[in-house]
């Protein structure tokens, strides 16, 4: 059984500027409240290391790989994790008039997954955040 979360967020700004903003993985410890770090290069077929914010005192850590990457439409990040089972990350950018439909797609699925879920992880306030920063970001760099 797969654990699927979805955010959807009009952003005032072109794909272009969206994507040069999830391309940065540096960054997204100032916009992302769910992320202590990202590393690695976000590019085609690259590994990278994510690091989520505190969780019951621990620090989850996924290691990712950039399985999709077609600038500036649409990127996909994928991981197995051991006991845990399966995690992709789908981002897709739309272009709508001046700005952008953005949507954020996480699932979980197998192992421990379906058990977290049931106990309270339902993970959809950690989609939320994520679509609601991007937008935060991305508009606050077309003001600067």
């Amino acid at each position: 059984m797969s654990i699927i979360r979805e955010a959807t967020v009009e952003i005032a700004a072109p794909p272009e500027r969206v994507w040069g903003v999830l391309v940065d993985g540096n960054a997204y410890p100032e916009w992302d409240s769910g992320i202590d770090y990202l590393g690695g290069r976000i590019a085609a077929g690259k590994r990278l290391r994510l690091v989520h914010s505190a969780v019951a005192g621990k620090r989850p850590e996924s290691q990712l790989k950039v399985a999709e990457f077609t600038p500036p439409q649409r990127m996909v990040w994928a991981a197995s994790i051991p006991l845990l089972g399966k995690k992709v990350m789908t981002f897709d950018l739309l272009a709508e008039g001046p700005g952008t439909r953005f949507t954020f797609t996480e699932e979980h699925g197998g192992g421990l997954f379906s058990f977290i879920q049931k106990i309270g992880g339902d993970f959809q306030e950690s989609v939320d955040g994520f679509a609601a920063g991007l937008k935060d970001r991305v508009e606050g760099l077309k003001a600067a």
